[in-house]
């Protein structure tokens, strides 16, 4: 895949989608608190270390993930990822640091969401309906990375989860769950003292449900 930016000149980029590995951990890592808005303290408890350690294993045991790195540089930091983490799996440290973390924040009335939207998705972590695993679609690249990058990373994401289906593997995504942030618009009339004790006291991120 290559990219164009328009500019005095142009420059092209061939991309590599390929399984992520051990090389990529701390990449990944600084990807996940991108995505999880983390570089604040408030949000220590949540240990991204373990998830992604998850998301080199998930690729590692099952072949389902994959990272974007030039061509021919194997050992370059990744530019963008995608994975699955399953929020119901016991054994997985990574599933029950974000399982804790989400219930968490949905019982703190934190998030971003509706009210509708907030208990749909505490009704999914809660159940016991073991058919109605929740996976949590992890997705995030470097800020200066096109958003098009997206689309070839989840149609990959789709064809290694059929795969995995095809093969009776435990991978029914009956019900996935992204999260994203919001913006918040503040009066012009606002304050500089005002809209940043604003800024300090709303949540930006939001958990949005895009699949059932």
């Amino acid at each position: 895949m290559s990219l164009w930016i328009d500019d005095i000149d142009f420059i092209n980029v061939s991309f590599d989608f390929t399984s992520p590995t051990d090389i990529d951990f701390h990449s990944i890592k600084r990807q996940l608190q991108q995505l999880f808005y983390t570089y604040s303290t408030r949000d220590e408890q949540l240990d991204l270390g373990k998830v992604a350690d998850h998301v080199i294993g998930l690729a590692a045991s099952s072949g389902v993930g994959t990272v974007v790195k030039v061509d021919q540089e194997d050992d370059s930091d990744p530019y963008a990822f995608v994975s699955l983490v399953n929020l119901k799996d016991t054994c997985s440290s990574a599933s029950q640091t974000l399982h804790n973390f989400f219930s968490a924040r949905l019982a703190s009335k934190s998030v971003g969401s509706s009210s509708t939207a907030s208990q749909a998705i505490s009704d999914v972590l809660s159940s016991s309906n073991t058919a109605h695993r929740p996976y949590l679609v992890l997705h995030e690249r470097m800020v200066n990375l096109p958003a098009q990058i997206a689309t070839p990373l989840y149609r990959i994401l789709a064809q290694e989860i059929e795969s995995q289906v095809a093969q009776r593997r435990s991978f029914q995504l009956r019900r996935r769950i992204g999260i994203g942030r919001r913006c918040i618009f503040h009066e012009a009339s606002a304050t500089k003292e005002e809209t940043k004790k604003r800024d300090k006291d709303e949540d930006v991120d939001v958990i949005i449900v895009i699949g059932c």
